[in-house]
């Protein structure tokens, strides 16, 4: 879409409209793929250039919303520019949509769930506002609404399964804690287009539940075929910890566990070239303390999972980064925190299991290999048996 956008406005000059396209796919290419130290100028540039053009159009408006969101995670900054064009553009279903992404981000939940409802009532066969509705119903609990909207999405968009197969399993098993449920869900992927069942490592510790109930063939002949699709990158020179990454768990799950370990240590040293570039954020901070944990470095884990559960932009996300980075942190301390470290964990994980938005359910904790080494705490076995949380000692 870059590169659409880049030749549109070399074609001309003067075309707004052009311009902030191209802000808003250089601002989600930083956000959500390729984060560098250049883009977010590029990104800029493109809003300057858009605004002064012409400032009160509304593809220059959204191209400074999209900045502040997706570049300087100002998201009442941003969310301040999209209701302002909902003042001229009220009957705009993508732009309600975009409302419902902020009102997400800074825990108004039931606001965004409005947000989202508006944008599909006024576009109803959008696959957009309807992957946003989905995951916003997973993290409402209303797991059959989910599935309803992932039935629709899955007519209008069946190529984009990898998507539809992963959070239907994900919606019955936070629902249901049968992990047959999850199985029978992904099994026609598997069978057609495993690289899409794969699990993104980033976000094992939210989305990751229906992944690791799949049995360990399963999930090696996933990440076979993402890792295959990954080696074009690596043969051309690029920088993809996450290759490493995938290459590592499979090494694991077949017993070469002298090749495993070095393959961490690549991802890793891989990782810094990210810290050396000046490129790193919260994500790279996950991936690196569940490579180190896999290594059995067990304070290192904890200090990394720590420190981006502390980075002010997982902090300030409350749908995805915050609860994302608190659940690995979760993770790592009762592994290698001992008795105190199982006791915060447990901290961590209570509020996140029995609030009324959330990633982490009763059912779904009860399956999820990922807590257990929590399976003998006191306040697990309570908390998974339906009881309210006691008071921590």
């Amino acid at each position: 879409a870059v590169g659409m956008f880049k030749r549109a406005v070399e074609a001309d000059p003067e075309f707004v409209e052009a311009h902030g396209q191209l802000a808003y796919a250089r601002a989600l290419l930083h956000y959500q793929y390729q984060p560098s130290p250049t883009l977010p100028a590029e990104v800029l540039d493109a809003v300057e250039t858009a605004e002064s053009l012409d400032a009160t159009h509304p593809r220059a408006r959204a191209a400074r919303g999209w900045y502040r969101y997706y570049v300087e995670a100002d998201y009442e900054g941003a969310l301040a520019v999209f209701r302002g064009l909902l003042e001229v553009r009220p009957s705009d279903g993508p732009l309600h949509r975009s409302v419902g992404l902020l009102q997400r981000r800074l825990g108004r939940f039931s606001e965004s769930i409005e947000s989202f409802e508006r944008a599909r009532r006024l576009d109803p066969r959008s696959p957009i506002i309807l992957r946003a509705l989905t995951y916003t119903y997973i993290h409402a609990r209303r797991y059959d609404d989910a599935e309803e909207v992932l039935a629709l999405r899955s007519e209008l968009l069946p190529e984009d399964e990898g998507f539809n197969a992963r959070f239907l399993a994900l919606a019955r098993l936070l629902a249901t804690g049968d992990p047959e449920e999850a199985r029978r869900t992904t099994a026609d992927l598997l069978a057609r287009e495993p690289a899409d069942a794969c699990c993104d490592n980033a976000t094992l510790p939210l989305y990751g539940s229906a992944w690791r109930v799949l049995p360990a063939q399963d999930r090696r002949a996933a990440m076979e075929a993402r890792a295959q699709e990954l080696e074009v990158d690596v043969a051309r020179g690029d920088t993809v910890p996450l290759y490493h990454y995938l290459r590592a768990e499979i090494a694991v799950l077949d017993g070469r566990d002298a090749e495993a370990r070095a393959t961490w240590e690549t991802a890793l040293a891989e990782y810094e070239k990210f810290v050396a570039a000046g490129e790193e954020d919260y994500r790279d901070r996950m991936v690196r303390a569940w490579s180190l944990g896999r290594l059995g470095r067990g304070d290192e884990a904890i200090a990394e999972a720590r420190a981006a559960a502390s980075d002010p932009e997982a902090m300030n996300d409350h749908i995805q980064a915050r609860p994302m980075t608190r659940a690995l942190l979760a993770h790592m301390l009762a592994r290698f925190g001992g008795q105190a470290g199982r006791d915060e964990a447990m901290n961590l994980l209570e509020p996140m299991a029995t609030a009324e938005y959330g990633w982490i359910s009763i059912p779904g904790l009860r399956a999820d290999p990922y807590w257990d080494a929590l399976r003998d705490h006191p306040r697990f076995r309570r908390l998974v048996s339906g009881q309210a949380p006691a008071s921590a000692p």
